[in-house]
């Protein structure tokens, strides 16, 4: 298991220099040392062996400034990768753009006349970045199976030629999943926003009346992530935290793709889909390739207003959102479109990631080798979020299996990463920490859930029954 601070960044830059100035005071403490072992070897019958020890000092001294020398410059090039990704994602014209323009401008000019060049180094990782960021998937792709041996079975010359001609299935696949990812809709800046879908269906949103839990809070990101939904039953699930204090806050917990083939095409062809399940790869596409909000992003988004309106939650109370897969890229626009109080988004094997505001504490867990999760392509290089969000990864491993591919994409892998985090004593998880450590102290707890079904084009449920309220 890997933490850091970003896909390209390990730790915040501001973090390194602090270590660097530990590392002044030390090397500091050994000039004196040095200084005085000098001073008492030019005094002393024994000067030789002291003047030794002064040279030893004097060496240690030089490595320990070198090492600070070293911890600037990574941060140096950690500044530059973040501000050259930001230029090239928003463009001079934007305030950011304008920002990491500058940045980059001091960065140039502090380093000129020097043998350094940290804005070469960023670039340099940050096409790195973009070259590998998905080989984990690729190496899984290698175990699909090459079927061409059966096509010179059929017996007719276009059939042997053809095989000889085709590339294997893993090479072809592999292909096609880069040129996918390439074309950058993982990655979703801030101001790209969600538009209507042109082919959107009605849907029918249930929601249970809350009822108290004795469940308390989540025990960690491992806890949470055993609270997302599974099965048909419940899209969607919300608790109310109530504090001794009278205020309130609110996790939300979203399931991923439930049916991946109800109406046959797998959501490839850009029409109304025919299924009930509303949380299908139709949705999966419509917010993924076309940034619109899709049957199941509207369910949820209804679901959440409808639970906190039974709770008489204050616009204002703070939100905490979980989500694996299509779930997590559901709470990953969720909090960038802004119009919910976001505090903190969680996201497990989301195939997208936003570049949230500041005040979004934003945590990915992804396996290197999930094709979901790599869907996300290179991401943002830094915090994607408030100082302490984070970047969890590792590599699943399944195997050469023809089924090895989707095998690192299961929930209960997700839960064994996150426990595996949860664990660490890494200083850089202590923000996301502080998030279930102060939900434990809430006094009380409510539960609601929540589903989401398509309606057909004569009003009705395609499956079930609601009120004409639900329906919309």
């Amino acid at each position: 298991m890997e933490v850091t601070e970003g896909f390209v960044i390990q730790v915040d830059p501001e973090s390194l220099r602090l270590a660097a100035g530990r590392a002044d005071l030390v090397a500091d403490d050994l000039a004196a040392a040095a200084a005085e072992a000098f001073a008492a070897a030019a005094e002393a019958s024994w000067h030789l062996q002291t003047r030794g020890l002064g040279a030893r000092i004097t060496e240690l001294h030089d490595g320990v400034l070198g090492t600070a020398g070293r911890l600037r410059y990574c941060a140096d090039v950690y500044e530059a990768a973040e501000a050259s990704w930001t230029l090239d994602t928003y463009g001079r014209g934007s305030a950011l753009g304008a920002a990491a323009e500058s940045a980059l401008d001091l960065l140039s000019a502090r380093y000129e006349g020097s043998d350094l060049d940290p804005l070469a180094d960023a670039r340099r990782l940050l096409a790195e970045r973009r070259a590998h960021a998905v080989d984990g998937v690729a190496e899984n792709l290698a175990a699909l199976p090459d079927v061409r041996w059966v096509l010179p079975l059929l017996g007719s010359p276009p059939a042997t030629t053809a095989a000889a001609a085709l590339p294997s299935a893993s090479v072809a696949a592999t292909a096609a999943y880069r040129a996918f990812v390439a074309r950058g809709r993982g990655t979703v800046p801030r101001g790209r926003e969600l538009g209507d879908d042109p082919n959107g269906q009605r849907i029918s949103v249930t929601v249970e009346k809350p009822r108290s839990s004795g469940e308390g809070a989540p025990v960690g990101m491992a806890g949470a992530a055993r609270r997302i939904p599974q099965g048909p039953d419940d899209l969607v699930r919300v608790e109310t935290y109530r504090f001794p204090d009278g205020h309130a806050e609110h996790a939300v917990y979203v399931q991923g793709t439930r049916e991946m083939t109800q109406d046959g095409d797998w959501g490839v062809l850009p029409l109304p889909e025919a299924g009930k399940d509303a949380s299908d790869m139709e949705s999966n596409a419509d917010t993924y390739l076309g940034d619109q909000k899709s049957e199941a992003y509207r369910g949820v988004e209804r679901v959440i207003a409808r639970a906190l309106e039974q709770v008489d939650a204050d616009p204002q109370d703070a939100l905490h959102l979980f989500g694996h897969s299509q779930g997590g890229m559901i709470v990953e626009r969720l909090a960038s479109e802004g119009d919910l109080n976001v505090e903190t988004v969680v996201s497990f094997a989301s195939p997208q990631q936003a570049h949230l505001d500041d005040s979004v504490l934003h945590v990915n867990l992804a396996y290197t080798d999930d094709p979901v999760a790599g869907l996300v392509g290179e991401g943002v290089p830094g915090a994607a979020g408030a100082p302490g969000s984070a970047v969890i990864t590792d590599t699943f491993d399944p195997g050469a299996d023809p089924f090895a591919p989707l095998e690192p994409h299961r929930l209960e892998h997700y839960v064994a990463l996150a426990a595996e985090a949860d664990a660490s004593d890494d200083r850089r998880l202590d923000a996301i920490d502080g998030v279930f450590d102060h939900l434990a102290e809430a006094q009380s707890v409510e539960v609601a859930t929540g589903n989401v079904t398509r309606v057909s084009r004569d009003g009705a449920p395609v499956s079930g029954s609601s009120s004409p309220g639900d329906a919309g």
